[in-house]
């Protein structure tokens, strides 16, 4: 694959924390991450996200797809689509690592922390500045901010909570025991 047909990787990841890691594009290696701290994000929707206040940090994450591996993984059906995802994240944690590394023992270094997929509120990957169709939201939308997102913004809309009682111990608690 030549240079002029190397394909663009970028994950847009924002993460429930926020550090004293100044906005502005750092260099990770062969990977590019620009830092942010966003009040809102349009991704679509009717109307801009509100993003939590003083707890929302965006990395946008980029690098070329030398080969085309990350393109296809992005397109299987299967536990390879999230690999590159994983790569995003371990660049994000690397630079967070320098940081923490030279604020040791200081305030600013104890706000930082590595960062997994539990810790973003939203993650997408665009291919060449496209969507291919990935977005994770752990970010509750308020519906009466939010109507259009009434029927997406239940609690349990696969019946976890019901569907749980098979996989429970039928003994009591602990707390009744005591």
């Amino acid at each position: 694959m030549s240079l002029e047909t190397q394909s663009m990787i970028t994950f847009i990841v924002i993460v429930s924390m926020e550090g004293p890691i100044e906005p502005g594009r750092y260099q990770v290696g062969d990977v590019s991450i620009e830092v942010a701290y966003p009040k809102t994000i349009n991704i679509g929707m009717p109307s801009p996200l509100v993003l939590p206040s003083g707890a929302s940090t965006q990395f946008i994450v980029n690098w070329k797809d030398k080969r085309g591996q990350t393109a296809t993984q992005l397109n299987q059906n299967s536990f390879e689509r999230y690999v590159p995802l994983q790569r995003a994240l371990l660049a994000i944690n690397n630079m967070i690592e320098a940081f923490k590394l030279v604020r040791v023992g200081h305030a600013d270094g104890l706000k930082l922390r590595s960062v997994g997929v539990a810790d973003t509120l939203l993650w997408t990957v665009l291919v060449d500045g496209a969507p291919i169709g990935m977005l994770n939201m752990s970010l509750k939308l308020d519906p009466g901010l939010y109507p259009w997102a009434v029927q997406h913004t239940m609690h349990d809309i696969h019946g976890t909570t019901s569907n749980r009682f098979g996989h429970l111990p039928s003994r009591p608690e602990i707390s009744e025991v005591l």
